[in-house]
């Protein structure tokens, strides 16, 4: 017999420039399942498949990010162009 132990929640994904996308919101939801945590997307985030949170977050800046205006949405990006 082996004692329980508290396994850290973790996500099948990769970092962003050195940086996780999500941060965790709850301890895990299954019993021995490292992947059942509950994950927010931090800003300007999405979830990679609305589905299946565990498999992360993917970030929004695609194409040049200097001409766009941003709006937080965990299952999509949304922007809008900046004038000019």
């Amino acid at each position: 017999m082996t004692d329980s132990q508290c396994l850290p929640c973790a996500v099948r994904n990769t970092q962003y420039e050195g940086q996780w996308l999500h941060k965790f919101t709850s301890a895990g939801l299954e019993y021995n399942n490292r992947f059942s945590c509950e994950t927010t997307c931090l800003p300007f985030s999405r979830l990679v498949n609305s589905s299946d949170a565990n498999l992360g977050c993917t970030t929004c800046e695609t194409g040049n990010v200097l001409f766009k205006l941003f709006a937080q949405d965990i299952s999509a990006c949304r922007f809008a162009c900046l004038e000019g």
